[in-house]
């Protein structure tokens, strides 16, 4: 599914630019194999990084990260295989605009009230530049986290 959806064209590029992101980043999870089957680490934010649906403003919780893509908590539904465009933003790090592509979304309740953890892959459009922006962003955010623990 995730290749159909983001394309496999960059995927060797991707698992090049994830070994230089591996070797800076020691704060990156393993991957956790589901449907979707993410082969590359994942940098768990846990809500750490502010995260904005554009242009609505809507406010999501980000969970994890890696150059593919993200996952998110939100109180909004995403359709599958929907582009959206979502701003990044942490401590003294540049924002990040990226548009993504939803390939899962999955409801449950918290508090009486729908909760949805989506899954994104990060638009099958986007230029090596923009893949660039993604794994500076989460490199920056890594070695903040890191500083902020010393």
């Amino acid at each position: 599914m995730r290749a159909d959806v983001c394309g496999s064209a960059h995927a060797n590029a991707d698992v090049e630019r994830s070994r230089k992101i591996r070797l800076t980043n020691v704060g990156m999870a393993p991957a956790v194999r589901t449907a979707v089957r993410w082969r590359l680490p994942r940098l768990e934010i846990s809500g750490e990084v502010q995260t904005r649906l554009l242009p609505s403003g809507t406010r999501l919780l980000l969970v994890d990260m890696n150059i593919d893509g993200f996952a998110i908590e939100s109180p909004i539904e995403f359709s599958i295989k929907g582009e959206y465009e979502f701003e990044f933003a942490f401590l003294h790090c540049a924002p990040l605009r990226q548009h993504a592509v939803s390939i899962h979304c999955g409801r449950t309740m918290r508090n009486g009230r729908p909760l949805y953890l989506a899954g994104f892959c990060f638009a099958p459009t986007i230029a090596a530049a923009g893949r660039e922006r993604v794994a500076a962003f989460i490199r920056d955010v890594d070695a903040c986290r890191s500083i902020s623990r010393e």
